[in-house]
């Protein structure tokens, strides 16, 4: 299920470009305009004709066959009603289509899903799952063109403030870009450096998020006084003590940001947003967190809440606009580039190793939290994976409604039941040198739903405007996907079963097999950084203590070393066959990683850090 990803594109030619996307009076090009909202009996269906009949295989040979064939597609168009007291108004529809629930974040996705005609189901025949990070990772193969609301481990990696501050301020590029991801600290890693940072500056104050927080729980306020109470496990980043007020109240900004492929990269942000207030004056002369965080479901709890708390985006910056004669144009262009810098320093990491073909199922809607500082300097505070799509205040619903709708519109789900979905003829399959074509028609197709639902997302990947940022992009290797037999499809292979059947020989066999094929992939530059991070992690299970790449490189020669002896030493059990074992490999890390953690090899220590199980 997660090796369809894909890679780079180039810009469209076609596209509009982008090199300024608001003026400095905060006006939007005339492509960019938000039109009257469409009438709720339009078509939710992009017209198109039907494709004339030709199997993939019959359009390899040409990229126009291919094109037109990605043309032809239906996609669904969703709506949404002005009241939310209206969504009871289901729309008819001539197709069955489905949605598989999750257990968070789904009451508005729900209501939009069910609105525009979908029916729950509790089996893999969906069109859309809209489910947690952690459930998706769960998720067993199903059809490519099936549409899942998290990309592979999105949580773990962009949701984890540890390992978000790792990728950020590891990046070899972030010399690249102005100060906008505040100096965060990893406990128990940084804690000597932070030591003496903070003895060096005692006064000095810094904000400490617990390692797995959510809603403001374990936000606070600390100094050098509090070294020592910091909990184990936090992300320490130096506090902006220059925030822009209203009022003299501090407030951030949820931006939203639709991903529909990390490789490439494609990216849009929301031109609606939210601006979130704290709900006592700000003050640095007390700790107070009601002065400080601004988190809606924290101030909720505070005695001053009310709905004026809460604002949208626009008319944020019509207020900044007024007040300080700081143009909407000049403080979104600043959002703008510091959504864009963290997108092209994560995109390494989120990046599968290889392509699989066109059609990959997932999409995702992130909330980045911004700050302004008092000199309009944009500054990224983290990234939601489960941004609230909570609709508690009006305001909510004015913001989120319209944006879910369009997202879903942008991320392309197939007008297709589940049978058409699992059909292997309706999959595109096109050859390497067609990639950049068929590519550009994508940005394209994704740029007219986004016109047709009110173009309320600015695309930032591919744009004219960020091309600068394309240079430390990765572009993942492409392996054709060929076409399994009936035999291959009906008779797979049960990995864990496999696993079991392994005695501890053949299973660190089999290790040494896997970590002498990715040593050779890793000096060919064939892996990308969360391969790296993964088996980072495992070297440090097997008490090794790795620093950089080339730190790793030798602890990997010499783990291999170390397990091959073990396979020598052991007694019982016979190796495993060579074509066996070659079979096995060709299958895949996933597939690996299935039948080692099924095998008992007590001197492994978690082998499933290898493969992000």
């Amino acid at each position: 299920m997660f090796d369809t990803y894909m890679t780079k594109p180039k810009q469209a030619e076609n596209a509009s470009p982008n090199q300024m996307v608001y003026d400095e009076d905060g006006h939007i090009s005339q492509a960019n305009e938000i039109p009257p909202k469409k009438s709720q009996n339009s078509s939710k269906i992009t017209t198109a004709t039907e494709f004339d009949g030709k199997s993939p295989f019959e359009v390899d040979s040409k990229a126009n066959d291919a094109i037109n064939m990605l043309r032809n597609r239906k996609y669904i168009i969703f709506d949404y009603p002005d009241d939310p007291a209206d969504f009871n108004q289901t729309r008819e529809t001539d197709k069955v289509y489905k949605y598989l629930q999750g257990s968070y974040n789904k009451k508005l996705v729900l209501d939009i899903l069910k609105y525009n005609g979908f029916i729950p189901t509790d089996s893999m025949d969906f069109n859309i799952a809209w489910l947690s990070s952690p459930e998706v990772d769960e998720l067993p193969a199903s059809a490519k063109l099936q549409s899942i609301n998290h990309f592979p481990y999105s949580k773990q990696i962009l949701g984890n403030k540890a390992e978000l501050t790792q990728i950020i301020q590891s990046n070899p590029n972030i010399g690249m870009f102005e100060y906008f991801y505040p100096k965060s600290y990893i406990l128990p890693r940084d804690r000597d450096l932070l030591y003496r940072v903070m003895k060096s500056n005692p006064n000095k104050q810094y904000i400490s998020k617990p390692p797995n927080g959510s809603c403001g729980h374990g936000i606070k306020l600390v100094n050098f006084s509090d070294f020592y109470s910091i909990q184990h496990g936090s992300v320490v980043s130096e506090y902006i003590s220059r925030p822009l007020c209203i009022d003299g109240f501090k407030f951030d900004l949820r931006i939203y940001v639709l991903v529909t492929s990390w490789a490439p990269l494609r990216a849009f942000i929301c031109k609606e947003g939210l601006a979130r207030f704290a709900t006592e004056s700000y003050s640095t002369v007390t700790e107070n967190p009601y002065s400080h965080l601004t988190n809606a479901t924290l101030n909720k709890q505070g005695e001053h809440w009310c709905s004026d708390f809460k604002w949208k985006l626009t008319d944020l910056l019509n207020e900044v606009n007024h007040r300080f004669k700081h143009s909407q144009g000049e403080v979104m262009n600043s959002i703008i580039a510091v959504v864009s810098q963290a997108l092209a320093l994560a995109q390494p990491t989120m990046a599968p190793d290889k392509r699989y073909g066109v059609d990959i199922p997932f999409f995702e809607l992130y909330g980045f939290d911004v700050l302004l500082d008092r000199d309009f300097n944009a500054y990224l505070l983290e990234i939601n994976t489960y941004p609230s799509l909570n609709t508690d205040e009006e305001v909510d619903y004015e913001v989120k409604a319209p944006m879910v709708s369009q997202a879903l519109s942008i991320a392309g789900i197939l007008d297709m039941e589940y049978s058409e979905l699992s059909n292997d003829a309706n999959l595109l399959r096109v050859k390497p040198e067609f990639l950049d074509d068929i590519d550009d028609e994508i940005v394209r197709l994704e740029d007219e739903r986004n016109e047709k639902t009110g173009s309320g997302f600015i695309r930032l990947f591919p744009a004219e405007f960020n091309d600068d940022l394309q240079q430390i992009l990765d572009k993942p290797k492409y392996a054709m996907d060929k076409k399994k037999t009936s035999r291959e499809k009906s008779e797979p292979l049960d990995p864990s079963v496999i696993g079991q059947a392994f005695n501890t020989k053949q299973g660190i066999d089999l290790l040494v097999a896997y970590l002498e094929e990715l040593e050779i992939r890793i000096n060919n530059k064939e892996v990308g950084k969360r391969t790296m991070m993964r088996l980072e992690a495992f070297l440090d299970a097997q008490g090794y203590q790795t620093k950089n790449d080339h730190t790793i490189m030798e602890m990997l020669k010499n783990y291999i070393q170390r397990a091959s002896s073990w396979v020598d030493l052991i007694q019982n059990g016979k190796r495993i066959p060579p074509k066996v074992k070659a079979k096995i490999l060709e299958n895949g890390d996933a597939f690996v990683g299935q039948i080692l953690v099924n095998t008992n090899m007590r001197r492994v220590k978690e082998v499933k850090l290898l493969f992000g199980l």
